[in-house]
């Protein structure tokens, strides 16, 4: 199990988001659940847990610059995004790996679940892609943003997707594909 400092008072613990026993601190928010997670065996050694225990212990509010907090608590939100588009198209990704050889299953078994989920997720796209294509060639952007959104009604497992404008000296294209973070929050 994982060794933890708790945020608030310092104590160790067991686990990064079991309540405190010391001081029955439990972490909710998605800033103190990354912040609490941060003081954990997983990232630091038990004499550096230790001396940040002892530090917040007497009183420092709290271990990290701003800079170090934001970019972990950006990588935990990307995690957590990351998790919920694999959970909400698991189904999906079954589809798509059933489609696939043993080779290819091979070598893409070694892929995180973001890569697996936008693998599958392409792919389901691309039974309609001729359909945004067309509506791009006959009405430009406006007209093949309104096929894509009319696409995501049909088929809500690409509720993940997303279209992109693409604008090159005279061209106007787009890409469609599943960001890497969260666009409206998890």
């Amino acid at each position: 199990m994982t060794m933890a400092i708790c945020i608030k008072c310092g104590s160790e613990k067991w686990g990064a988001w079991t309540p405190c026993e010391g001081c029955k601190y439990e972490p909710k928010a998605i800033e103190d659940r990354a912040r609490q997670l941060m003081l954990t065996d997983h990232y630091y050694s038990m004499q550096e847990l230790d001396l940040f225990g002892r530090r917040i212990a007497a009183g420092e509010p709290w271990v990290f610059d701003e800079r170090t907090t934001d970019d972990f608590l950006a990588e935990y939100i990307q995690a957590l995004h990351a998790q919920a588009v694999y959970d909400a198209n698991e189904a999906l990704v079954n589809e798509y790996r059933d489609t696939l050889d043993k080779e290819e299953r091979d070598f893409t078994d070694e892929m995180g679940e973001l890569v697996w989920t936008s693998s599958a997720l392409l792919w389901r796209y691309g039974h309609f892609q001729g359909r945004v294509a067309r509506a791009h060639t006959i009405g430009g952007w406006d007209a093949a943003l309104a096929e894509f959104q009319k696409i995501q009604a049909e088929d809500p497992r690409l509720w993940s997707l997303e279209i992109m404008r693409s604008r090159t000296d005279d061209i106007d294209s787009y890409i469609v594909n599943v960001p890497a973070r969260p666009t409206v929050g998890v």
